[in-house]
């Protein structure tokens, strides 16, 4: 909507503009609901490179979670500095995974979980 008005004062035209803005609240923008349980859920770890992170982290997520184990990809980055460890496991509930989030970011290597 976009509303306008010409006001003379002293001889000179001044023109004053309205702007409409429409804004979003909360409750129309919202992430998708995740209807649980997910037998297919992708987790995707990101460390840095180390000897043994990448056991950790199964080892981690094993404790909150079903793997399955066919679909685990590990991948470095160019420089060798950080590793991306994807798996797929069976979630059930919001909590698992916020479980799971708090327990890999304690250990000190791993940088986002995703």
């Amino acid at each position: 909507m976009h509303a306008s008005r010409l006001t003379r004062a002293r001889g000179m035209s001044v023109a004053w503009a309205y702007e409409a803005v429409i804004v979003m609240t909360d409750t129309e923008v919202k992430a998708p609901k995740i209807e649980f349980p997910v037998t297919d859920y992708p987790v995707k770890v990101i460390s840095d490179t180390g000897v043994g992170n990448k056991d950790k982290i199964v080892e981690i997520v094993k404790k909150h979670a079903t793997i399955n184990d066919n679909r685990v990809d590990e991948r470095q980055s160019t420089n060798g500095k950080y590793t991306t460890i994807q798996l797929h496991i069976v979630a059930t509930g919001q909590d698992q995974l916020y479980d799971i989030n708090s327990e890999l970011r304690a250990t000190g290597f791993v940088h986002m979980v995703l």
